[in-house]
């Protein structure tokens, strides 16, 4: 029986994102400049979505595998009553400041309008700016345990303020190292990695943009590794019948439950290729190879001994 045996694609995204800002604030005088941000370490969230290049084409000797799927969440567009909605009530903020900025503007300790709580800011070191806006000290709090964040290094994630411990607990662990994912995320088989552990489970190579494929346990390995651990024996030769095709098929034949390698398949007495129409198939005497015409002789030969 000639066998044809395939490896089903397996792909990877990469994750990079750069929306996240840093920045150190502390109190404001009046005249103060607003202060300069930095870039922190990113993290996952509303990431682009890179796939990785020549591995689509991937093909293993595993005949009935399928690799688990990776969804992405997707968030629904916003519908146009919404988006109305939101847009009106920003600018009913922005008129109600800039109203009261108006009505304050002769305070010569007027600092500005705080942009959470829209009241006015007067009084030296009653206001700080950030995130390109101004703020009562005491209404620029961390979004999620609500820590003053005056004087401290803060990150910005989705436009709201986040305390470094609170930024941290937002990122993803590596399913590896089980350490935080600072910087770029490679996502493989539904799970989060660094792009330095991910690695074949046999040679530890790094399989960053590089083609690869899973096992039956789901344990990752480079095709090299995959390819010499599960790829068949010859019955004949012994030697590894190896993909025979740049999309990694292997095609061999199965007799007698043992896989042979197309070119070894053939008749122990005369060498015809048992595959062919001249072979005609496998007229087996025990664990031997034999064409028809030479199963014929050896039977003859044992029945006149």
């Amino acid at each position: 029986m000639l066998k044809k045996q395939h490896a089903t694609c397996v792909s990877v995204q990469y994750i990079s994102v750069s929306n996240i800002a840093s920045v150190k604030i502390s109190v404001k005088q009046p005249a103060a400049e607003p202060l300069k941000r930095k870039v922190p370490p990113p993290v996952a969230a509303k990431p682009a979505k890179v796939y990785s290049p020549a591995s689509a084409e991937l093909r293993t000797p595993t005949e009935d595998f399928q690799p688990p799927p990776i969804f992405d969440d997707e968030v629904p567009p916003a519908t146009n009553g919404s988006a109305d909605s939101a847009l009106d009530d920003e600018l009913d903020m922005l008129t109600s400041m800039l109203s009261l900025g108006l009505q304050n503007t002769h305070h010569p300790d007027f600092f500005g309008v705080c942009y959470k709580c829209r009241d006015t800011i007067i009084g030296e070191g009653k206001g700080c700016t950030a995130m390109g806006n101004q703020y009562h000290v005491s209404c620029f709090l961390c979004k999620e345990c609500e820590k003053r964040l005056t004087g401290l290094e803060f990150y910005c994630l989705n436009d709201n303020p986040l305390c470094e411990q609170c930024y941290t607990n937002t990122l993803e662990d590596c399913v590896v190292c089980d350490q935080k994912i600072t910087e770029r995320i490679l996502k493989a088989v539904g799970k989060s990695y660094h792009p330095q552990c991910f690695k074949c489970t046999n040679c530890s190579k790094k399989l960053d943009g590089v083609p690869f494929t899973l096992d039956s346990a789901n344990r990752v390995h480079c095709v090299e590794c995959y390819q010499v651990k599960f790829s068949p024996k010859c019955a004949a030769c012994s030697e590894l019948i190896m993909p025979t095709n740049d999309r990694g098929e292997t095609v061999h034949i199965v007799s007698m439950q043992k896989n042979f390698h197309v070119h070894c398949y053939k008749c122990e007495d005369c060498g015809i290729l048992l595959s062919n129409e001249e072979g005609r198939g496998c007229f087996p005497i025990g664990d031997h190879l034999l064409c028809q015409r030479c199963n014929g002789k050896r039977m003859a030969n044992t029945t006149e001994l």
